[in-house]
């Protein structure tokens, strides 16, 4: 939670600190867009073929990977943007690849009569990973300064640290990470197709993605904070983690209230 919140943070403000244009976080959100759907889809039918925990480790070895060849280039300022660009469509999709395989684990790991506890917890670590995460950023990249002007070197350095972290925790999870129900010889595709099928015949499930989407395309806004901090508050680094932090808040506030 912290190492994808954290590149979030570093990359937006990279990118509009390099440029000054308020595109390139655009088309960052785009990037995003494009590979989140197809990934989750596939990340489902995975999650009921292969180990879990394995493919949750496969998915944090790449953040670690390329969060790391991100961080070796900007060490040496060769970082560019279309690096910058192609990392975030491959995190993209390896993050959300292993959502299922992480909301799977909770179900095999919980009692069934708390696991709405346990869903509504996960949920507010991640708000808390998201408070966290701002303040690291702050201390990192000298935003505590009056005019940060210093190479984000340092927190590139601090996310790839925490990208290590995350590649082995998962194999410490006790619980079999294999599918009780394997699919190993079903087509994948058919596989696709039947959970599409399935969704659509469904009372509620539409109702909910649909709700779900719309209230994605309209919160989703977190990359636009470098350019609010700039416009609106004429400020720069300290304020993109202020208003992520109060971000974070909000939600928390919202899940237990």
């Amino acid at each position: 939670m912290i190492t994808m919140n954290l590149r979030m943070i570093i990359t937006a403000v990279w990118l509009y600190e390099r440029t000054g244009l308020g595109s390139t976080l655009a088309y960052l959100g785009l990037i995003e867009l494009a590979v989140r759907i197809p990934a989750n889809m596939y990340g489902g039918v995975f999650a009921d073929r292969l180990d879990r925990k394995k493919l949750i480790a496969f998915t944090q070895l790449s953040s670690f990977i390329f969060i790391g060849l991100m961080t070796f280039l900007e060490s040496f300022s060769n970082l560019e943007i279309w690096h910058v660009y192609l990392v975030t469509a491959i995190l993209s999709a390896t993050s959300v690849f292993g959502n299922p395989s992480r909301s799977a684990l909770t179900a095999r790991v919980v009692p069934r009569n708390v696991l709405a506890h346990a869903v509504a917890m996960n949920t507010i670590t991640w708000q808390v990973g998201t408070i966290v995460t701002p303040f690291l950023f702050f201390v990192t990249s000298f935003a505590w300064k009056e005019q940060a002007t210093e190479s984000l070197v340092l927190s590139f350095w601090i996310n790839t640290l925490f990208a290590l972290i995350s590649v082995a925790s998962p194999l410490f999870i006790r619980e079999s990470g294999k599918a009780l129900d394997s699919k190993d010889k079903t087509n994948i595709h058919r596989n696709l197709v039947e959970g599409f099928k399935y969704v659509i015949a469904h009372p509620i499930l539409p109702g909910l993605y649909i709700l779900d989407i719309g209230v994605t395309v309209v919160s989703y806004y977190r990359e636009l904070f470098p350019i609010f901090a700039k416009q609106l508050y004429s400020r720069g680094r300290d304020a993109v983690a202020i208003l992520t932090a109060f971000n974070a808040i909000g939600s928390i506030f919202g899940e237990v209230f």
